[in-house]
């Protein structure tokens, strides 16, 4: 019997449907000796937490010498940079100083990087699209993060009713951008994802709560308020024709875990089923929910960062399970890429590696023919994203 043959993405291109913004300065003034420690799912969230410690971060470095991401990507590092493991930090800051745009070039172009969806509400204040799409050598695409937008809303005006109309009109100013392509929310760090649709009245309280707190921030004050206004969002991005993107599952130490399950969702799903939404981070540890909600619910899509690249080992098996369940189509990839460059370089490779593996092995078993696992694979390194938010 011949053996089945193995998938090659190697030259697939890849869009990176989920990573953040960065600066040149941003680059060359952190310490460079802490890259790997910024990488490490622990030290990038311990920065960009606003609660959390950041004393803590001493520890990280502690920690680094025994995470797999860490160990793999020095590695890797070190090959593109022809240089010694031990050699890295300094041959990567001297790239950086002498030309962090060929730099990044170099990285991206290694592994066919062609394009990223960059969540415009981190770091802050927004890197205008065209500035970053200048530094990192490939299309930029904006995805509208509503939480600032709320912000800055809310002290632009006093009033229930002014609010509203305030918000509705940025959202409306920046899908006009040409860049923008999608909205996206992070209730489940302000009230959770269990968002209702509530009525005028509890509105009107929630707001009055929320006003006589001092703007303190909790389920108890702004929660019917936030619900409000990421369901005028929907409303909106049917109107201008936008997926919405919406954090689901774990992330750094502000989001409300206990509130962060995507099952929570599913009221908001059912009731705006004709209506395109992504689930960011595949609702990660609870990918089994996400799985189940993007089966059932026909335009709920599922973005892979987070488990790409943070879960190394895990990617494979997560793989199976999603593509297992769901039509491959609604699969993104992506890096949530909030400090490092390289984090987008290392999910972009650990997702391709994961997928040869995953579809030769769907291939073994009869599900795939060579071309349809080939198709699949593109699709989940670039084409769906783009054909999602009208890019194909």
């Amino acid at each position: 019997m011949n053996a089945t043959p193995t998938i090659d993405l190697s030259q697939a291109p890849v869009v990176d449907a989920h990573c953040h913004g960065f600066t040149r300065d941003s680059l060359t003034t952190a310490a460079p000796d802490r890259w790997l420690d910024r990488i490490t799912f622990m030290g990038m969230c311990l920065d960009s937490s606003f609660s959390a410690d950041k004393s803590l971060s001493k520890i990280v470095p502690q920690m680094t010498e025994s995470t797999l991401l860490a160990l793999k990507a020095r590695r890797l590092l070190a090959d593109l940079l022809d240089c010694e493991v031990d050699e890295v930090a300094d041959c990567r800051r001297e790239a950086l100083v002498r030309d962090s745009q060929a730099y990044i070039v170099r990285l991206f172009t290694s592994e066919n990087v062609a394009g990223l969806f960059v969540d415009d509400g981190y770091p802050l204040p927004r890197i205008p699209s065209a500035e970053f799409a200048k530094l990192v050598g490939v299309p930029v695409h904006r995805v509208v993060r509503i939480e600032p937008l709320i912000e800055t809303a809310r002290r632009a005006t006093a009033g229930l009713n002014a609010l509203v109309e305030k918000f509705s009109e940025l959202l409306h100013k920046a899908a006009d951008d040409p860049a923008t392509i999608a909205y996206k929310s992070i209730i489940a760090y302000r009230t959770g994802l269990d968002v209702t649709i509530p009525d005028r009245t509890t509105v009107q309280s929630s707001y009055a709560n929320w006003r006589e707190s001092g703007w303190q921030e909790s389920r108890q004050t702004s929660k019917a308020v936030r619900d409000h206004l990421l369901n005028i969002t929907l409303d909106i991005a049917r109107e201008r024709r936008l997926p919405l993107h919406i954090h689901t599952g774990g992330g750094d130490p502000d989001v409300l875990l206990e509130h962060a399950r995507p099952s929570l969702l599913s009221p908001l799903l059912k009731s705006r089923m004709s209506q395109p939404v992504v689930l960011i981070h595949c609702g990660y540890p609870w990918i089994e929910e996400t799985a189940f909600l993007a089966s059932i619910y026909p335009l709920v899509y599922v973005d892979l960062s987070v488990l790409s690249p943070w879960n190394t080992i895990f990617i494979e098996r997560a793989l199976e399970l999603f593509l297992g369940m769901l039509p491959a189509g609604k699969l993104l990839h992506g890096s949530d890429e909030a400090s490092e460059p390289e984090l987008i370089w290392l999910a972009a490779h650990l997702t391709r590696f994961a997928l040869e593996r995953v579809l030769t092995k769907a291939m073994d078993q009869g599900y795939l023919t060579p071309d349809e696992a080939e198709t699949i694979g593109r699709g989940i390194l670039a084409d769906n994203a783009l054909r999602l938010h009208g890019l194909a």
